[in-house]
């Protein structure tokens, strides 16, 4: 039997809630709601649920099953929204950087205009994945910059 992401109970350890600007976590009868109350581009909003662990990159293990009722207006939002798993690059109380590793869905409001596949609009929900700690991304890396160049042609 999968793991399950089960978030229905009251939102306490290990959930930290993060709230900036107009953004709103609230825990309604059927699951915690992320909002953001009002948006406006001169200011950053950002409604976070986070579970991180130090010393671990991932506490969820696969197979693991998360469901999400999400929406978003391109008109409406100025930036990005979305969900996922990730690991935290920088832990409170331990030294270095952890190299990302991250799975996650997100939707680009009209002005962040995204373009990260040729053909593909700029705006819109969008998947992802990246794993910085296999050797193939650590070959390439010294690349990148190339890359990103040539990635705007």
């Amino acid at each position: 039997m999968p793991d399950k992401l089960i978030l229905q109970q009251p939102l306490t350890s290990p959930w930290r809630i993060t709230e900036y600007g107009a953004a709103q976590i609230t825990q309604q009868s059927d699951a915690p709601h992320l909002n953001v109350l009002t948006a406006d581009a001169a200011h950053y909003h950002d409604a976070q649920l986070t579970d991180y662990a130090s010393k671990a990159d991932f506490r969820w293990r696969p197979p693991l099953r998360m469901e999400v009722v999400a929406s978003a207006s391109s008109n409406a939002l100025v930036g990005t929204a979305g969900f996922g798993f990730w690991n935290h690059p920088f832990v409170p109380g331990e030294r270095g950087l952890r190299l990302p590793k991250a799975v996650w869905f997100f939707f680009s409001g009209s002005p962040s205009n995204m373009h990260l596949a040729q053909g593909i609009s700029g705006s819109g929900w969008k998947a992802a994945t990246i794993d910085a700690t296999r050797w193939q991304f650590l070959a390439l890396a010294p690349t990148a910059p190339l890359a990103v160049f040539l990635m705007r042609i």
